[in-house]
């Protein structure tokens, strides 16, 4: 397995650094998916149209066994030069089996919808950094924790930096986040209303011609009440990138983080796995037409 799983890194590195494929300028590399979890401020050409698709992994909890896998299709429509709309469409599938505080449960269904909205606010190649303003509302039938049935509306706001530090070699990215969202599960007469925070920051070194390699640091802490009026627990995570452009109009990314450090008040344990999981990963698919 060891020597198979070597060559296959091999001949990716070597299907995107083939001979004749000269290095590409800043200017054509795209730093939206360099970063992971974290974005750069890159939103495409005017009138480019991209179908992006990915897989978003969240591993362990507390006790037992837990797996949670969301699935996303998103259409990716750059309507001028600073501004991109992105409708999107996601489907989710659980194994939760004894874990502590939820129930045991398998299933998978069509989660939910959202609309991006991106507003890039300096271009990279022509101001000092790049920085994009992002508003993501979205609802969801289905509880991304538990499984459960629940009604759930949530707005994202997101905001993204990024610069080229080292001349068409290297990039560094920093992200801020803020997710305000209100919930109810059928049956009860309750709103549930949360919030989220969160800072993030990565690098992304250019290994071949098309293939990147880099590494990211995020901070979430979560809260009780729509305007981070309580604070529930927090974690810190960090992990692997990559980005690979496979051909002129499509490219792969993957990111693997993992919680090193946190806290959920008011429950034993060092790491927050009430709010957050121990391992959260995600793979993404790009072809533009």
């Amino acid at each position: 397995m060891l020597k198979s799983g070597k060559f296959a890194v091999l001949a990716l590195i070597g299907a995107v650094s083939l001979p004749g494929q000269n290095l590409a300028r800043a200017a054509d590399t795209d730093t939206e998916h360099l970063f992971g979890f974290t974005e750069g401020s890159d939103i495409g050409e005017k009138g480019e149209k991209e179908g992006e698709f990915g897989v978003f992994g969240r591993l362990s909890k507390r006790g037992g066994s837990y797996a949670a896998f969301t699935q996303s299709a998103e259409l990716k429509m750059t309507l001028t030069d600073n501004f991109r709309v992105a409708p999107g469409v996601y489907f989710t599938q659980h194994s939760i089996n004894n874990v502590t505080g939820i129930r045991s449960y398998s299933g998978a269904g069509v989660e939910g919808f959202s609309f991006e909205m991106k507003y890039r606010v300096l271009d990279r190649e022509k101001a000092p950094f790049g920085l994009t303003f992002a508003l993501i509302p979205s609802w969801s039938r289905i509880d991304d924790v538990t499984g459960a049935r629940a009604n759930s509306f949530s707005t994202g706001f997101l905001v993204s930096a990024d610069k080229e530090l080292i001349d068409n070699k290297l990039y560094g990215a920093l992200n801020v986040t803020y997710d305000p969202g209100v919930s109810k599960t059928p049956g009860l007469p309750n709103w549930q209303r949360s919030s989220e925070m969160g800072v993030s920051t990565a690098l992304s070194f250019r290994l071949a011609a098309r293939f990147f390699i880099g590494a990211e640091v995020r901070y979430a802490r979560a809260y009780d009440g729509l305007f981070l009026n309580r604070a529930t627990g927090h974690g810190l995570f960090l992990g692997p990138t990559f980005y690979a452009r496979l051909s002129e109009k499509v490219w792969i990314a993957g990111v693997w983080n993992f919680q090193v450090a946190g806290k959920a008040f008011n429950t034993p344990g060092r790491l927050d796995l009430e709010n957050f999981h121990r391992h959260e990963a995600r793979l993404r698919l790009g072809i533009s037409f």
